[in-house]
C-alpha cells in the first residue's frame, strides 16, 4: 500500500507529530509512505518527506490571499509540485491533515483527488473543513444550513484587505468536496464532539465520519519518579502544589481563545492553597502580576514537556474552543488530572475520573474543582497510575497509527 500524507509541518507542533508517528508506522509495517508539507523539522531526516514550500513562495501566497480574499487559495507552485508528486507516486490513499494555509491550495488538491478518483482520507484537526473559513466557530451554527452568509466575523475570518466573504468561501470548499465518490472519501475527526459536528454539516453530512483520538508518545509521556531530573529552570521548588498551563502562545488579551487572561484571576484565587501557576509558553514581554506565577518560555523538549507534567498536581486548559488539545492527552499520559473550562473536544475526550471542566469563564467553580482535585490527589496515592493507564488505552500513538492503517485497508 502506498500512502501521501499532506500537512502543513511535519515533526513539529501536534500536526506535525502526529504525520510523523503515522509514516514511521507505515514503514515499519512495509508500505509505502510520503509525506509532503510546508516545512519540516530539521532535526528529523526520515525518508520519503518532502518540504514543497519555502518563506519566499509562502510571503507570494499570503499577498495573493489578502488581495483576492480566496484565503485557501493561492500557492500554484507549491501545488503543482504537489499534484505532480502525487501523479508520479500514484498513492492508493491520500491523507489531508492541515492544508488551509498558504503552502496549498485546498480547492486545487480535493478537485484533483476528486476527478482521479484517489480514496482520500480527511483529518478533521480543526472546523475549517466544515465552516470553510473558522478554524473555531464557536457558538455560530450558520456553517449547519445558512452556508455562512452574512458572517458576523467575516473580516476576522477571511482578513482580507478587499473582500471579506466567508459565503464564497464556503461555496468553494463545498463544490470541492461533494465531487468526491462517497465510497472515497472518508473524514476522521479527533474527538466525538468534532463527529458529532461534522455530520450535522452541509459540506461532510453526505460522507462517512469516524473519530480516532490524537496519539502521544507514551514511551516519554508516562508516570516516573525521577521527574524533578529533568525539569527546566525557573520551575518552582518545594512542596507546594503545582497547577501547569501549557500553550504555544501566552495571551492575556480579552478575547484570547487559550485563555490566557484567566491566569492571574486563577492565581489569586489560588494563594491560599500556596499553590503556583507554572506557565510553559511563548510569552513575549509579559510580566506576571502576582508572586505564584512563573513563566518558563516555550518547551520544545519532549522529555523536558513530560517531567514538567509529572512534577504537576493539576493541568489547566482555559480555551474557549479546543478539538482536541494535545496538553490533555500527554498530561493524563504521564498520570496527572485535568482541570478546565468546557470548551467541547478536552471534556469529550477526558475519560471518567480523570479530570473536571466546568462553564467557560467561571472561575469561581474552577478554583473549586481544582481544590477539589487537590485534595483527592493527595488522598489517593494509586490516582496518578490509574489516569495514565487508562489514558495509554485511549491515547498511545501506536493505538491512534493501527486505527489509521485499517481506515486505510477498508475499501
Amino acid at each position: 500500500m502506498t500512502v501521501v500524507q499532506l500537512n502543513t509541518v511535519y515533526g513539529k507542533g501536534s500536526t506535525g507529530k502526529i504525520v510523523m508517528g503515522i509514516h514511521r508506522r507505515l514503514m515499519r509495517s512495509g508500505h509505502t509512505s510520503y509525506v509532503l508539507c510546508g516545512y519540516r523539522n530539521k532535526d528529523l531526516h526520515d525518508p520519503n518527506v518532502y518540504a514543497i514550500s519555502c518563506k519566499l513562495l509562502r510571503g507570494i501566497s499570503q499577498i495573493w490571499i489578502k488581495c483576492s480574499g480566496l484565503k485557501n487559495g493561492g500557492a500554484y507552485l507549491q501545488t503543482l509540485a504537489a499534484l505532480l508528486f502525487i501523479r508520479y507516486a500514484a498513492p492508493d490513499i491520500v491523507h489531508i491533515h492541515v492544508i488551509n494555509t498558504p503552502d496549498f491550495n485546498t480547492y486545487w488538491i480535493l478537485r484533483y483527488l476528486a476527478r482521479h478518483q484517489i480514496k482520500t482520507v480527511l483529518s478533521l484537526h480543526g472546523e475549517y473543513f466544515y465552516t470553510a473559513g473558522c478554524e473555531h466557530a464557536y457558538d455560530c451554527d450558520k456553517w449547519i444550513d445558512s452556508e455562512c452568509v452574512n458572517c458576523c466575523r467575516a473580516k476576522d475570518v477571511c482578513r482580507c484587505w478587499t473582500r471579506n466573504d466567508p459565503h464564497r468561501l464556503w461555496k468553494r470548499i463545498h463544490e470541492s468536496i461533494r465531487r468526491f465518490d462517497a465510497k472515497k472519501l472518508r473524514v476522521i475527526c479527533v474527538s466525538d464532539w468534532m463527529a458529532e459536528r461534522a455530520r450535522k454539516s452541509k459540506m461532510l453530512k453526505n460522507y462517512r465520519v469516524y473519530t480516532i483520538p490524537n496519539g502521544v508518545d507514551t514511551s516519554i509521556f508516562h508516570p516516573t519518579d525521577d521527574a524533578e531530573n529533568n525539569i527546566p529552570i525557573g520551575w518552582p521548588m518545594g512542596n507546594c502544589p503545582i497547577i501547569l498551563y501549557v500553550t504555544a502562545y501566552f495571551d492575556s488579551s480579552p478575547n484570547s481563545n487559550k485563555g490566557g487572561q484567566f491566569i492571574e484571576e486563577i492565581a489569586k484565587r489560588v494563594s491560599p492553597f500556596e499553590a503556583n501557576i507554572v506557565v510553559a509558553a511563548m510569552y513575549g514581554t509579559y510580566v506576571p502580576k502576582n508572586n505564584n506565577v512563573h513563566f518558563l518560555g516555550s518547551v520544545l523538549n519532549q522529555n523536558a514537556l513530560a517531567s514538567m507534567y509529572n512534577t504537576s498536581d493539576i493541568t489547566l486548559v482555559l480555551s474557549k474552543r479546543e478539538t482536541f488539545c494535545m496538553p490533555v492527552a500527554e498530561s493524563l499520559c504521564c498520570g496527572t488530572p485535568v482541570v478546565g473550562f468546557r470548551s467541547g473536544g478536552p471534556e469529550s475526550i477526558t475519560p471518567e475520573n480523570c479530570g473536571e471542566y466546568v462553564p467557560y469563564g467561571d472561575v469561581n467553580a474552577l478554583v473549586d474543582s481544582i481544590a477539589a482535585w487537590l485534595k483527592k490527589k493527595k488522598s489517593s496515592p494509586i490516582l496518578r497510575s490509574s489516569i495514565a493507564a487508562v489514558a495509554h488505552e485511549l491515547f498511545d500513538e501506536n493505538i491512534m497509527a493501527e486505527n489509521y492503517l485499517n481506515e486505510y485497508s477498508k475499501s
